[in-house]
């Protein structure tokens, strides 16, 4: 059976990484997984963009499919580099500017050719690969920051859980401590 690797809406966090893939059975798959992406696409969720699900597409990611609910956008690599097109329309500057050409109350939606009718920066592809290369050194440091911050973060809910399962279970002995305030032990 043929399977596909499926990205949807929610995958996509406001930082542009993509945090899940599904994988499906070509018969299983929602009826909204219909669009192919390709190494170097831009995907821009349709809906609530204000939410910043817009991410990059790398060779990681190449021929998944994607949500109807993303515009995918392919750039002409000869004038627009697509790593630089996709910090210029996940700036503030075009993210604001696609949520109010938006229509409707509790999803507002745009069309994917209007996203199209909006008008970028555009200086030389070399500039605009010098960009690309400055932010990727800038985005890296910070994203490896994060990383080592999730890791630490894992590592105390871990001990937490294990703490607390030492003093339930009355392998670690509590009696002499304190209570300073409600829930504090000393």
């Amino acid at each position: 059976a043929l399977e596909i690797r499926y990205i949807d809406i929610g995958s996509v966090g406001s930082s542009g990484i993509i945090s899940e893939v599904q994988e499906f059975e070509f018969g299983d798959a929602p009826s909204r997984a219909r669009r192919i992406v390709s190494n170097s696409d831009v995907i821009i969720s349709t809906v609530r963009t204000y939410l910043r699900a817009i991410a990059h597409i790398d060779s990681k990611y190449n021929n998944c499919v994607c949500s109807t609910g993303f515009a995918v956008i392919t750039p002409n690599q000869n004038h627009l580099n697509s790593q630089f097109f996709y910090y210029m329309i996940h700036s503030q500057k075009y993210v604001d500017q696609i949520v109010s050409r938006s229509v409707g109350v509790s999803y507002p939606a745009i069309n994917a050719s209007e996203i199209m009718d909006i008008n970028i920066s555009m200086p030389k592809v070399e500039i605009q690969e010098a960009i690309v290369k400055y932010l990727g050194n800038k985005i890296g440091g910070i994203y490896s920051c994060i990383d080592m911050y999730e890791r630490q973060i894992k590592k105390l809910k871990q001990a937490k859980k294990s703490l607390i399962s030492e003093a339930v279970t009355g392998k670690i002995d509590l009696r002499d401590w304190e209570i300073i305030e409600e829930g504090e032990l000393q």
